[in-house]
């Protein structure tokens, strides 16, 4: 957890750089409830049924990793130095529950 407090530290204090940055924060935040909600429901699934949502739960992961990987750039490219570039060299699935992570964390701390 003390790595995810890191990385969701680091890359929400840049979501209000810009309205790009907004923009593209808002939609990895949304990549990430697309994510967390079929992961959320998988142990509630059948195996016919994971079976059949396999296919987007896995679209849905590459589409998170590609949201974050773009808010990173973006970041990056304002001039600012990001620690959390190691997210991007853990394995799918800890990304995957960073995905988890980040929308714990907005619905929480939205008050």
């Amino acid at each position: 957890m003390e790595l995810f407090d890191k990385y969701y530290a680091e890359l929400s204090e840049n979501k209000k750089l810009d309205d790009d940055s907004e923009t593209l924060w808002n939609n990895l935040l949304a990549g990430a409830i697309d994510y967390t909600n079929i992961r959320a429901k998988w142990s509630l699934m059948t195996n016919e049924e994971r079976a059949s949502n396999d296919s987007l739960k896995t679209k849905l992961h590459n589409s998170f990793i590609d949201r974050l990987n773009i808010y990173k750039r973006y970041i990056c490219k304002q001039g600012i130095k990001l620690l959390s570039d190691e997210l991007t060299t853990k394995d799918r699935k800890t990304i995957g529950d960073f995905a988890n992570y980040l929308v714990y964390k907005e619905a929480v701390g939205n008050k």
